[in-house]
């Protein structure tokens, strides 16, 4: 697959990358709600999804340089086949079968982004803000449902559960059918590009990588841990089902979403670190606002999620994109690092230590433990006021349709 597609040309595979990326999402943000619904300890769910992250979403190491062979396609058919196990979850209540299903979907979230990220690289060089941006709104859309629907699901009957495996299936046979491969990265020698530990050390050397890198591992432990513990916080403070059982996970996803494609065109045109300072900066505002206000009202707590949900959640995709910009010669790497890295620290740590920090207190834990955690927002703030200040000019310009 070419790079630089007409639009025309890059709509479909954009279009399957943007689906496969809802439903891979999906699978993803059934657990925080699951282990509340199903009333299990929340410092065992912690450390099973701290292991199960670790393992699972770690293989992001691999993933990536594998893609960058050639095998982007073959790697994102095999993870919707491993994507199918949260579906699973109600049919057993071992924690130690619970903690190889979410494994084996970690894997197929390492799996998946890493594959869907390079292939994105290959439709674009000169338009990665907006079309990362699309692809991630795909994930943020489909996370930001899945608490809630899946729900409804299980009170249902939690065999209908099953059904979600679908879907997944579906997108499996599109891709097969419409998604080519792009063409394996070759060096000057003629070999496919495979990274090692120099390339890592040569990744953090840099300084706007190594400090994107600490500003994603910082922001998206707060955010994880915001998601693993947002049902349990409201169900905490007393405010109705609808809003503790995907509702409130709704609202803040939603607000990513929804924030994604305006940041991503306003990147391109303008300042990437500009937009990663600000939306650092007031979705460490909000987020404490939402912890120490303690009896909002509905009217007011709703647009509170749903900001915060939008700043802090937008941080991700313009930090990947920007690290794209800044060491085009190994995509693979970069989204390996800036997602592989990261996830397995931020969504192990975010969640699984969470989970734990609640055992410390005995009234409104979740949201105590959200507080201690928040105190990464210090080292977030200071590497996006650190990251190099780039001119407009050294940007690409934005997709115009």
């Amino acid at each position: 697959m070419s790079a630089n597609l007409t639009f025309k040309q890059a709509i479909i595979p954009l279009l399957l990358l943007f689906f496969g990326h809802f439903l891979i999402d999906f699978m993803i943000g059934i657990w925080p709600v699951y282990k509340t619904l199903n009333h299990l300890d929340l410092g065992a769910a912690g450390i099973i999804t701290f292991l199960a992250v670790f393992l699972g979403e770690g293989l992001q190491l691999f993933f990536g340089p594998v893609g960058d062979l050639g095998y982007r396609k073959t790697i994102l058919m095999f993870s919707f086949v491993f994507g199918i196990a949260p579906c699973l979850y109600a049919c057993t209540e071992n924690y130690f079968v619970l903690g190889m299903l979410l494994f084996f979907v970690c894997v197929a979230s390492g799996a998946f982004h890493t594959a869907a990220s390079g292939l994105l690289g290959s439709l674009t060089q000169d338009r990665k803000g907006l079309f990362i941006t699309f692809f991630a709104a795909g994930g943020a859309l489909g996370l930001s449902f899945s608490q809630l629907v899946y729900t409804k699901i299980f009170e249902a009957g939690s065999e209908k559960t099953l059904f979600l495996a679908l879907p997944l299936f579906l997108i499996l046979g599109l891709i097969l059918a419409y998604l080519k491969d792009s063409n394996p990265a070759k060096t000057q020698d003629g070999k496919a590009k495979f990274f090692n530990l120099a390339d890592l050390k040569l990744f953090f050397k840099n300084k706007r990588l190594r400090l994107l890198y600490i500003l994603q591992v910082t922001n998206q432990t707060v955010v994880w841990a915001f998601i693993f513990l947002l049902p349990d916080l409201l169900r905490d403070r007393g405010y109705p089902e609808w809003l503790t059982f995907g509702g409130g996970h709704l609202i803040a996803i939603l607000g990513g979403a929804i924030m994604m494609i305006p940041s991503g065109y306003l990147s391109d045109k303008k300042s990437p670190r500009a937009v990663l300072l600000s939306a650092t900066c007031i979705g460490a505002s909000l987020f404490y606002c939402f912890i120490f206000l303690k009896h909002l009202t509905l009217i007011a707590l709703i647009p509170l999620i749903f900001l915060m949900g939008a700043f802090l959640n937008l941080v991700n995709p313009l930090s990947i994109s920007y690290g794209l910009k800044s060491f085009p010669e190994k995509p693979g790497l970069v989204s390996a690092v800036l997602m592989g890295l990261v996830w397995i620290i931020a969504e192990g740590i975010g969640q699984g230590g969470g989970g734990l920090l609640t055992k410390l207190f005995s009234e409104d834990s979740a949201a105590k433990a959200l507080s201690l955690i928040g105190f990464l927002f210090i080292p977030a703030i200071a590497s996006a006021f650190l990251l190099p200040r780039a001119e407009p000019k050294t940007l690409q310009e934005p997709l115009v349709m």
